[in-house]
């Protein structure tokens, strides 16, 4: 069923809306016809000259940057869109703050990143022509509205994550870990790995248990490398200061590999994390110091809410299994208070259930597909009985 068009649609007469493959085109002809309903109010109110200027100009500029179609959100191709913008923003917020760590002056990183930036960037142009869900549930195609949606909601927080800040650190001479350390305004894309895992949460074909267990172990890898970055940087910016963990620490010293000294740095936070460490590389000076009680803490919370949700994931995985087996042990007790109730009956009423539960975990068809349409689920029957149907003379051969 195509979406419905709202009374703004509705007042554009001479358009044409051709729809194909989720994407929708709009062929205007008549150009010089203004529509402001819903997209700048009091342009065309008499509210006064000044800002039926302004209204104009920003009108004038939507309309440069608004090309004549749309991108359907639910479309298959607007969805693995989404999920490499996924990928592309956990690639950045793993390699980044390694980068400014361990290898600022990396070319390659920087060619990679760059590469990202230019995607992220048509990130931007897409979604200024991404349809949107109105406040009555209406998906909203014209081109002016969802530009017009999209600057006034997140289009300069995801200018600010690929604005290049280290061009300005490198104009200035600062050193190669500054210059690395002025791109971390990329790691705010990791918003859209919330979104991810959100939109997850309400599709009924991904379950709870897989769905929590993927999205912590990807903020546990990503926060155990992000404290391993900030342990090495805070060695690097106290360079001047003899007392750090890198220049105490044997197997990190001078000649160690950037390799070698992230694995000891991401074993340092693991161990912190997830309990109070061992000893073996600890803080030497109040950065270090300051860095790892915030470490601490942060794992603290971090794992303990991770094992409560793992807990209360698994309690209620068990669920059905529970009520079904307190339903059989109350039909025993009741037939066992009956003292003239034969044993083999008893028997077989609990061998019944023990069937029931082996068959369909003891959910009761009738009761899960009363919601169904009577068409739909007369097809079902069909499909699901048709081999037993074949076999019998009278069906053979029936469509």
């Amino acid at each position: 069923v195509p979406p419905r068009q709202t009374n703004v649609n509705k007042a554009r007469q001479g358009s044409t809306w051709l729809r194909d493959g989720g994407m929708c085109h709009r062929r205007r002809r008549n150009r010089n016809r203004v529509s402001a309903a819903g997209l700048l109010p009091g342009v065309h109110d008499g509210s006064g000259k000044g800002l039926q200027n302004v209204g104009c100009c920003v009108h004038s500029c939507l309309i440069c940057i608004a090309f004549p179609w749309a991108l359907n959100p639910m479309s298959a191709w607007a969805a693995r869109w989404e999920n490499t913008q996924v990928v592309l923003a956990t690639v950045v917020a793993l390699t980044i703050p390694f980068q400014a760590a361990f290898c600022p002056s990396a070319t390659w990183l920087y060619v990679l990143h760059y590469l990202i930036d230019a995607v992220f960037v048509l990130d931007l142009l897409i979604k200024l022509h991404t349809a949107f869900f109105d406040v009555s549930g209406v998906l909203v195609y014209d081109s002016q509205l969802t530009a017009y949606n999209y600057l006034r909601r997140g289009f300069v927080f995801d200018c600010l994550t690929v604005l290049p800040f280290e061009v300005v650190a490198s104009v200035c001479n600062a050193s190669a870990t500054v210059v690395a350390m002025c791109r971390f305004n990329r790691i705010c894309r990791c918003y859209k790995i919330s979104q991810y895992f959100k939109h997850a949460e309400r599709t009924i074909g991904v379950t709870a248990t897989s769905n929590t267990y993927a999205k912590f172990s990807l903020l546990a890898l990503m926060a155990l490398n992000f404290m391993a970055s900030l342990w090495t940087l805070a060695s690097n910016v106290g360079s001047n200061v003899s007392d750090t963990w890198v220049e105490n620490t044997a197997s990190a010293g001078e000649h160690a590999s950037a390799l070698q000294t992230y694995v000891l740095a991401l074993y340092w936070s693991t161990a912190t994390m997830t309990s109070v460490g061992y000893g073996d590389v600890h803080a030497h000076n109040v950065l270090e110091m300051g860095l790892a009680t915030l470490t601490m803490l942060l794992g603290t919370l971090f794992y303990s809410f991770f094992l409560g949700s793992s807990a209360a994931t698994l309690a209620n995985a068990d669920y059905q299994r529970s009520r079904y087996r307190e339903r059989l042990d109350g039909v025993l007790r009741y037939l066992h208070s009956a003292k003239s109730m034969d044993k083999s009956v008893i028997q077989r009423v609990s061998s019944y259930y023990e069937y029931v539960w082996m068959r369909n975990r003891g959910m009761q068809s009738k009761r899960l597909l009363q919601d169904l349409p009577h068409t739909l689920l007369a097809d079902l029957c069909m499909e699901v009985y048709r081999e037993a149907l074949a076999t019998g003379p009278l069906f053979r051969d029936v469509d």
